[in-house]
């Protein structure tokens, strides 16, 4: 009985003890910014306090350098950190009004630019459908897995929805396209033009064996219609030689670049050959589309340049180097479907995630590079490039 009496006031005392530690806490948390991040410009700095006796005042010092005293929730100010690339010290010290102190510190590194200066950021353009290809666009950077030739890599940007994009629109104009079919592909064109965002820009090319008509790269439709107006179809069609040179063009815009192909027949002028085609297409980081209105058996006809073997090959490498971009090809049955796929893509493009990366390790041997790309979410399907050439 006496044991336990002991026992039981050794415990009383030792909870008291423990109590009397809590009631004379103090303690204050670097909640922004984060630890390990390099800090450039300006910056916020949150903390937070846990206190036992009334606060007097939280000091704060960067680089050993007072910028700024807090006495009041909530705990937060906004420091100019400067713009050199360097290490900062974030330091708070916190004082009760019993006299104790407590102190956070927080190292911040500078950027390693050394590490990034030759990788080329990778970025892809990710369609996501559900049931009935419907498009998913609720999803979040941490439901995305990135593989780069089997390895993991860590996403560094993620954006979603409307990005601006700019576009170069190839329209068959050969003489297998005259009248009607011609007239409605332009609407076609001039209606994606009009349905553009402000940032967003296009160029229209109408081609045959030779460039019919170009528009310069405009961000509105008035000038494509005025660039279209005496346009008449004529020709053959040298489709190989003006995709890679709308490829080409693109090369020197920035941010997401697109080319939809608009033809209804097969290639018989051009002097390159698909697979020429290809190797820029994956040079590039263009989505592809390929508004596909012709009958399939007319793809594979004998002409004086190609068999129908030939034909064959080249119509399915152009299917194949589409795909690959992350883009699509979308069958055509009758002119009058022109405008509404061409109203499709614009959506589509209204609706992708933009996913960058730093590939990890380093390459640059100038080989084929597979991406792979995973979403958490059960039931949804992916389209996105499939790789890219590691220059």
């Amino acid at each position: 009985m006496r044991g336990t009496l002991l026992a039981a006031l050794a415990f009383a005392f030792l909870a008291a003890a423990l109590a009397g530690q809590e009631d004379g806490v103090l303690e204050v948390v670097i909640e922004q910014p984060p630890a390990g991040v390099p800090l450039i410009g300006r910056q916020e700095i949150r903390l937070r306090v846990r206190s036992a006796e009334p606060l007097d005042r939280l000091l704060v010092l960067l680089d050993d350098r007072p910028v700024g005293v807090l006495k009041e929730p909530p705990y937060a100010l906004e420091v100019d950190v400067g713009e050199d690339n360097r290490g900062h010290r974030l330091e708070v010290v916190a004082y009760d009004r019993s006299g104790r102190s407590s102190r956070a510190l927080l190292e911040a590194p500078p950027f390693e630019v050394h590490e990034r200066v030759d990788v080329e950021l990778q970025q892809l353009y990710v369609t996501v459908t559900g049931r009935r290809g419907r498009r998913v666009l609720d999803l979040e950077a941490a439901d995305f897995r990135l593989l780069d030739e089997g390895v993991e890599q860590q996403i560094v940007t993620f954006e979603r929805g409307d990005l601006p994009f700019t576009a170069m629109l190839v329209v068959d104009g050969s003489q297998s396209m005259s009248g009607r079919k011609l007239a409605l592909a332009l609407d076609g064109a001039r209606a994606f033009v009009a349905g553009m965002e402000p940032l967003d820009e296009a160029r229209l090319l109408v081609i045959a064996d030779r460039l019919l008509e170009v528009s310069p790269t405009v961000g509105r439709a008035e000038p494509i219609a005025e660039a279209l107006a005496a346009v008449a179809a004529t020709g053959g069609t040298a489709l190989h030689d003006y995709l890679f040179l709308a490829l080409e063009a693109l090369e020197a815009r920035q941010g997401r670049r697109v080319v939809i192909l608009l033809s209804d027949g097969f290639d018989a002028h051009s002097v390159l050959g698909m697979e020429e085609v290809q190797q820029v297409a994956r040079h590039s980081q263009a989505l592809l589309y390929w508004l596909r209105l012709m009958p399939l058996e007319r793809a594979y006809a004998v002409t004086p340049w190609h068999t129908p073997r030939e034909a064959r090959k080249n119509v399915e490498l152009l299917a194949a180097t589409v795909r690959s971009s992350g883009g699509r090809v979308i069958e055509v049955s009758a002119p009058e479907e022109i405008a509404p796929a061409f109203a499709e893509i614009l959506a589509e493009l209204r609706q992708q995630y933009a996913i960058g990366y730093y590939p990890r390790p380093e390459h640059g041997d100038g080989r084929w590079r597979t991406v792979t790309v995973e979403a958490a979410r059960r039931g949804v399907k992916l389209r996105y490039r499939e790789g890219y050439v590691d220059r």
